[in-house]
């Protein structure tokens, strides 16, 4: 069987797409203070580049949003700020190694971010309110939400060098 390049495009581009909307159907309903981008890093968060890992490492807004939406104390912020921390991190790595692997099939890094969540649902901690789980998930949620939507973001823009659109 003879396999043209433009066949390879349209899996690839068929995949992409299928792909989007199942995160869409599956991230978007969780989410429900919705992608607010955080402003840049805050002086707590302690980062100086305003790249996108300074965006999938801030949590500042994230944090306010949380406290709002959740009706958080100062103590329920004080628990969690090294939790959504630690959560926000691991899905910044998991996002890092498979940039790191250049493995371009999306696939991967959704059976990661999936496994790592099992793992995140598992180890949550059994001191923690019912109120301070349910905003330590929508933070979890919103993490990898992030990571997604810059992988796809990514790829859209080299989908689009290598197709020469900018041109």
């Amino acid at each position: 069987m003879i396999y043209y390049p433009y066949e390879k495009f349209v899996s690839v581009l068929l995949a992409a797409a299928v792909a989007t909307t199942v995160l869409m159907i599956c991230f978007v309903p969780v989410v429900s203070f919705g992608q607010q981008s955080d402003p840049g890093p805050s002086s707590s968060d302690r980062q100086g580049d305003r790249g996108p890992s300074a965006e999938l490492l801030a949590t500042s807004t994230l944090e306010r949003d949380l406290t709002r939406q959740f009706k958080l104390t100062a103590v329920d912020i004080k628990r969690l700020d090294p939790l959504i921390k630690r959560e926000n991190m691991k899905v910044v790595l998991t996002f890092g190694h498979y940039m790191q692997t250049e493995n371009q099939d999306f696939l991967s890094l959704w059976n990661g971010v999936r496994s790592s969540r099992g793992e995140f649902e598992t180890g949550l901690e059994g001191d923690l309110t019912s109120r301070q789980k349910s905003a330590l998930r929508a933070a979890r949620s919103e993490f990898e939400l992030r990571v997604l939507n810059q992988w796809t973001s990514d790829y859209l823009t080299s989908l689009a060098d290598y197709l020469e659109l900018d041109s």
